[in-house]
């Protein structure tokens, strides 16, 4: 399957749980399983077909989960995939508060960023936490995009 989300077979498409992407971070093919990058994969083979010129350029593998009162969160890649990619990485270990410390009611959240070493780039971060994880997530997964 190419960028474009075209198998060898002509006039065939392949999108969902079962195709491999290129990783965002990586570069590496993977699998990714998770709705928003599916429902991409499809309204690109939807342009595709409808005679447009559409490209997936690869999943970062975000998500966001909620367990009980906590939310889990995740980007990028976490430390043992990226020693395994090949990446020099090293992490940082933050517990921030979920808003400014001076405003009452925040709650702790415990995150985890991995970034290569040499380079400082960001390559992934995990949060688990009550409140604000969401948001903290988000900020991170467009910082890894921008790059």
């Amino acid at each position: 399957m190419n960028d474009r989300m075209e198998t060898s077979v002509s006039d065939i498409y392949a999108a969902g749980d079962a195709v491999q992407v290129k990783h965002y971070v990586t570069g590496n093919d993977t699998l990714i399983s998770l709705a928003g990058p599916v429902n991409k994969q499809g309204r690109i083979i939807a342009d595709n077909i409808c005679g447009g010129d559409s490209h997936y350029l690869g999943s970062q593998g975000s998500s966001v989960i909620k367990v009980f009162d906590m939310t889990a969160a995740t980007t990028g890649i976490n430390e043992t995939n990226a020693k395994k990619s090949g990446l020099e990485v090293d992490t940082v270990i933050l517990s921030p508060m979920s808003h400014a410390g001076y405003y009452p009611g925040g709650k702790v959240m415990t995150m985890k960023v991995v970034f290569e070493k040499e380079t400082y780039r960001l390559l992934g971060a995990q949060i688990i936490g009550y409140e604000g994880v969401d948001k903290r997530i988000d900020v991170l997964a467009t910082a890894i995009h921008a790059g």
